[in-house]
């Protein structure tokens, strides 16, 4: 199993074997930093790093492996990370600009191999409505961070803009998601400013 551990703000990403791991009951939460939970194996196993903190992630938010490459979205940069199984650094696509609320919250690839990234509106709700803004949406990239051309938005012909990554939008905050295998469909997790 993959996480994420954000200890003592290492920013790493850690593998750990679930069959070789204490049961629940002797898994604890190491050093809560920023709510973010990484579990610890009491049971003599030990946690390695397949991206280490070397590797310069900066709030790591959100990991998928797909063919072969495990993709890290970064919070605080705004940029999806490729990495080969051993920690080397393949590729970096930066979403957009990275601002101060940061707005990457996790990805996850669809069952057409295309990623999809779930970006926050920035604490600006405005954003989320916009169509020419990347915040507030789901995005859908190819591999290489290009727009696919059969983007619900996508219209090459006034340039490639936001819009055309656009896959869904009006979000607070999406916070990653998954597909059912029986049919394909997407099933997200957001968080709402007030329902």
């Amino acid at each position: 199993a993959l996480v994420i551990d954000h200890t003592k703000h290492l920013n790493r990403v850690v593998s750990f074997d679930p069959e070789n791991a204490a049961a629940a009951t002797n898994m604890s939460e190491r050093d809560n930093v920023d709510g973010l939970r990484v579990a610890e194996d009491r049971s003599g196993g030990t946690l390695t790093d397949v991206v280490a903190p070397s590797a310069g992630l900066k709030l790591p938010v959100g990991i998928a492996l797909h063919k072969g490459a495990l993709y890290v979205g970064d919070y605080q940069t705004s940029k999806i990370h490729k990495f080969s199984l051993d920690g080397t650094q393949l590729a970096e696509v930066t979403v957009e600009q990275a601002t101060p609320n940061g707005g990457l919250t996790g990805i996850t690839f669809g069952p057409d191999g295309k990623l999809y990234v779930h970006n926050g509106d920035g604490f600006d709700a405005s954003t989320a409505l916009n169509l020419n803004s990347f915040r507030g949406k789901i995005l859908r990239l190819n591999l290489d961070g290009t727009a696919p051309a059969d983007n619900p938005y996508y219209n090459a012909a006034n340039g490639i803009t936001a819009t055309d990554y656009v896959y869904a939008y009006g979000f607070r905050n999406p916070f990653g998601g998954s597909w059912r295998a029986a049919d394909g469909r997407a099933r997200h997790a957001f968080v709402a400013a007030s329902l």
